[in-house]
């Protein structure tokens, strides 16, 4: 929130850990109170129905279950909600929903930092673009 705003409503969430404020200007911010970002956000991506939310910033990561590190700068849901695929440099890691388990990992995608990152039909492949100039499809080759 910046300075200049001032928030003239707000409402907890009913666990506590999700704040909704409004201000002036018509418009309401989402606060996640349960893990703050230490860096520069880099990504925002609601699963398919709008029950979760990925976020990554440059400073950690915010995936559940990560063994930790800096960089993620894609987040993204398939479709479905079920597999939530993340971004790090030439790396792209999916995990499962719920549980966050790593389900898949594949290391040097791209001779570069990746720029783009998007599911496929069916979760069956993962699309990426990087700094390198080319789109990757991983997933399976059927």
């Amino acid at each position: 929130m910046t300075p200049h705003k001032v928030s003239r409503r707000s409402s907890f969430h009913p666990d506590g850990m999700i704040l909704g404020t409004g201000d002036g200007s018509s418009a309401v911010h989402i606060w996640d109170l349960k893990r703050g970002h230490t860096g520069k956000i880099t990504a925002l991506s609601f699963s398919e129905l709008g029950y979760l939310l990925a976020t990554a910033s440059t400073g950690d990561s915010s995936v559940k279950g990560d063994e930790g590190g800096a960089g993620v700068s894609k987040a993204v849901w398939d479709r479905t909600g079920q597999y939530l695929a993340e971004a790090r440099q030439n790396i792209v890691r999916v995990y499962a929903n719920k549980t966050f388990e790593r389900v898949s990992q594949f290391n040097d995608v791209h001779h570069g930092e990746i720029t783009g990152l998007q599911f496929g039909d069916g979760a069956k492949h993962i699309f990426t673009s990087g700094l390198d100039k080319k789109v990757v499809v991983l997933g399976s080759k059927n």
